[in-house]
């Protein structure tokens, strides 16, 4: 915080922002900074330096997307920093979290220290269910189906909860 109220910036652990010419050798890379940075905007909020939170937003943001660290090993330790660091109202940080799970979904739920995280933090789960895309029943006037399982015969079928359609199986004409 220190150094970026002398230079409007700030360096990270991982990463050391000084110009090339100014070190012998750069460190090597072992990491993704966001715990860092996210550790930063957490501190920012709390004493209210608005210019750092915003810095350390973008560079958050810049890391985990631009840089490709969304498939970090850091990924979710970032993510508890990131929810269990500021208030329920602080959205700028969870906001690139829940777009970064709901674009990479299909590649994250693989890995199971995501899925915990995602399953332990309040709301997380809510948020990212809340972002799919509602799909319309197979007749076209409703806003939301579902599919279900007939045990009698085995198969599933679209059923929608709006309309009613879907009481019975199409395949055995049980009802579901």
């Amino acid at each position: 915080m220190i150094e970026y109220f002398y230079l409007f910036d700030y360096g990270t652990q991982l990463f050391n922002d000084t110009p090339e010419g100014d070190v012998a050798s750069p460190p090597p890379v072992t990491g993704s900074c966001l715990i860092e940075h996210a550790k930063v905007f957490a501190m920012a909020v709390r004493y209210q330096a608005e210019g750092l939170r915003e810095l350390a937003a973008t560079k958050f943001r810049n890391a985990i997307t631009t840089q490709g660290h969304w498939n970090h090993g850091d990924l979710p330790a970032a993510i508890s920093v990131v929810y269990a660091s500021t208030t329920d109202d602080v959205l700028e940080l969870r906001r690139i979290v829940e777009d970064v799970l709901h674009v990479h979904f299909d590649t994250l739920k693989a890995r199971e220290e995501v899925t915990t995280v995602v399953r332990e933090i309040n709301g997380l789960a809510y948020s990212l269910l809340d972002r799919r895309p509602m799909r319309s029943c197979y007749r076209g006037g409703c806003a939301s189906d579902l599919t279900r399982y007939c045990h009698n015969c085995g198969e599933t079928s679209p059923y929608c909860k709006s309309c009613g359609d879907g009481e019975h199986c199409p395949h055995c004409d049980e009802p579901l």
